[in-house]
């Protein structure tokens, strides 16, 4: 199924009926494309859309497809701008492509709870931002107020914002793109749980869940392998009561170039930020940086090229369950710029040469022969000659030398035991 241009599937109400819901079921790929940039500089967009007005709640949205590719601006949207409640979203599938500030989102913008989204696929990518200004991100989201209103006095209303959920296997969130559930209004974030099978990558990516006046949702991160790059980061910011918390559990994780691990509240408590992991692997090295309330502050650790963790607040949250590998951070030396002379190697060892290059071993398969008791050394069924010490030679071999068999075992002065022959 394909939706162009500014073409929409939409089931709404306007009234105090319930809007429709919307189900898409097919066994190839759903493709929404397409976005018209109107004089105005509006952009005019399509998808698939549910809607509430009024008293009436929105319907749901359900696909369920090989392969969704959201791009360029279309949208997946279940919200609601009056009392009634938004509807929910779900989508099953292999593969989901969200690119291009194109958006799959629930929300709410009235006194009416937004709804949930869960995203159920193989593989997951969130990818840049709008084409040409780049000013919108590619967006998971469940969202309650209004994002263009900036004060949040403005942002009249309070309903909730629904829960965001994603299992997959492997899930990928970079170049500006975002997987966030916020609230602009006085409404009560929402949370935001990830499990993964195998990798969570983040290059420039943002994953959120943030409040303008309320107290922030959580965030849950279960994945085998967490990594986080280029100044990405999972972040919780309350701006009115208590941070959320951040839970990350992981075999391994690794954050890199500024990427960091934030939970904010300058006006409440910061949220608690907790490690299940056995490697929390950063470079820079990682530090806790110290509690601020200072929104310059605060502002500042997303932009430095640090790795930070900090669960500052007006009382601070508590960091716990990072492991301690500062035995191995910093540890890499670089190689040396000159490369090795194998053949100089070859030259000053024992190795010997075939007329067929062929690759000589030495190899040590032990005495042959039983113990005659549990405990008792192994008696060897050859004889060996004695050891015996050697003279250094004032003509080493070189190569292209003749090479002669060794005629005995023998003992440098440093100790070192060495086949070779009598002088």
């Amino acid at each position: 199924m394909s939706v162009r241009d500014e073409a929409q599937i939409s089931a709404a109400t306007l009234g105090a009926g319930k809007g429709g819901s919307i189900n898409i079921n097919t066994s190839d790929s759903v493709e929404l494309a397409g976005t018209v940039t109107l004089a105005n500089g509006a952009l005019g967009v399509g998808g698939i859309i549910t809607q509430a007005f009024d008293v009436g709640d929105a319907g749901d949205i359900k696909i369920k497809t090989g392969q969704l590719n959201v791009r360029d601006c279309s949208l997946v949207s279940a919200d609601t701008t009056g009392i009634g409640n938004a509807g929910n979203i779900r989508v099953t599938g292999k593969k989901l492509t969200v690119e291009g500030g194109a958006q799959i989102s629930a929300s709410t913008i009235g006194l009416g709870k937004g709804g949930s989204l869960t995203i159920d696929a193989k593989e997951v990518e969130v990818i840049g931002r709008t084409n040409g200004n780049r000013r919108f991100p590619s967006l998971l989201t469940t969202q309650s107020g209004d994002f263009a209103i900036q004060t949040p006095e403005q942002n009249i209303g309070s309903g909730s914002a629904g829960n965001l959920t994603i299992l997959a296997e492997n899930l990928s969130v970079r170049d500006g793109a975002e997987i966030s559930t916020r609230t602009f209004s006085g409404g009560k974030g929402g949370s935001l749980t990830i499990n993964i099978g195998k990798t969570l990558q983040t290059n420039n990516g943002v994953i959120s869940a943030t409040s303008a006046q309320t107290s922030g949702g959580n965030i849950t991160i279960t994945a085998k392998d967490i990594r986080l790059r280029n100044n990405s980061n999972i972040l919780t910011n309350s701006g009115g009561g208590n941070g959320g918390n951040i839970t990350l559990n992981a075999n391994t994780i690794i954050a890199l170039e500024g990427s960091n691990i934030l939970a904010f509240a300058p006006k409440g408590q910061g949220g608690n930020i907790t490690f299940n992991t056995r490697a929390f692997l950063s470079s820079p090295l990682y530090y806790p940086t110290a509690p601020t309330t200072d929104a310059v502050t605060l502002e500042a650790l997303n932009r430095d090229s640090r790795v930070d963790v900090n669960a500052s607040g007006a009382v601070s949250g508590t960091i716990t369950g990072v492991p301690d590998t500062t035995f191995i951070q910093n540890s890499l030396t670089e190689l040396p710029q000159n490369a090795i002379d194998t053949n100089a190697l070859i030259a000053n060892s024992c190795i010997s040469r075939g007329t067929k290059r062929q690759e000589n071993s030495f190899t040590i398969t032990g005495s042959g022969a039983l113990r005659n008791s549990p405990g008792d050394l192994l008696i060897s069924a050859y004889t060996t000659g004695d050891v015996r010490s050697v003279e250094p030679t004032p003509h080493p071999w070189k190569k292209g030398d003749p090479i002669i068999e060794p005629q005995g075992l023998y003992r440098l002065p440093n100790g070192q035991l060495i086949l070779s022959r009598s002088c």
